[in-house]
């Protein structure tokens, strides 16, 4: 079986301001459009960090600490720190395009028709998109926020949703024509045992984003 892989790097999203902060393993930064460098600033208090309170189980093995990092901090495309991160379908969608400047509707279109898994499907933008353009999409993702919010956004729309480990797809071989994961099996306890779940799943001549 022959799999196309095709992959994009960059910035999460585009800057468009001078100065913005990330936080990266819950270390504070703060990064120059100018110069696109990473500098350490003070981290803030764990009481007001929520990166660094998703990941304050030490006790948890990796793969589940990752469930408790997503379950307590969902990618809604919001602002990491707001206590409200809540969206919905349109504000989703379009923070997800215009966050990912890579990304554009005419990419969802290719798929009419076709059967795309989508893998760490968050809030579910992208699920949302290959269901408009035709898609028959499954959904999955590793916490039940992301299944929860995924069913609420994609309401109307023909999309099988379940949460399901990306290390142990449950789903027969050569499943699907696409599968898209956006960000997400690097995040893998194991990411090496989460392709090769893509490449099982995949059809032969089937693509992967």
């Amino acid at each position: 079986m022959f799999v196309v892989i095709e992959i994009f790097c960059g910035w999460n999203s585009v800057l468009t301001e001078m100065e913005r902060q990330i936080v990266v393993f819950g270390v504070q930064y703060s990064v120059r459009k100018d110069s696109g460098h990473p500098r350490r600033i003070p981290v803030k208090p764990m009481e007001s960090n929520p990166c660094l309170r998703a990941r304050d189980d030490s006790k948890l093995n990796p793969q589940d600490r990752n469930r408790t990092w997503w379950e307590q901090l969902p990618m809604t495309y919001e602002k990491w720190e707001d206590a409200d991160r809540s969206t919905n379908r349109e504000r989703v969608v379009a923070n997800f395009l215009n966050s990912n400047p890579w990304l554009s509707r005419d990419y969802f279109k290719r798929f009419g028709g076709k059967e795309v898994l989508e893998i760490g499907c968050g809030a579910g933008p992208a699920t949302c998109l290959f269901a408009e353009y035709g898609a028959n999409v499954t959904a999955i993702d590793l916490t039940d926020a992301a299944v929860n919010l995924t069913t609420a956004n994609s309401s109307g729309l023909p999309v099988k949703i379940q949460r399901m480990d990306a290390e142990h797809l449950d789903f027969p071989p050569a499943s699907f024509d696409h599968v898209f994961s956006w960000g997400v099996l690097h995040h893998s306890a194991e990411p090496v045992k989460a392709f090769s779940e893509v490449a099982r799943v995949l059809k032969p001549g089937g693509t992967v984003l």
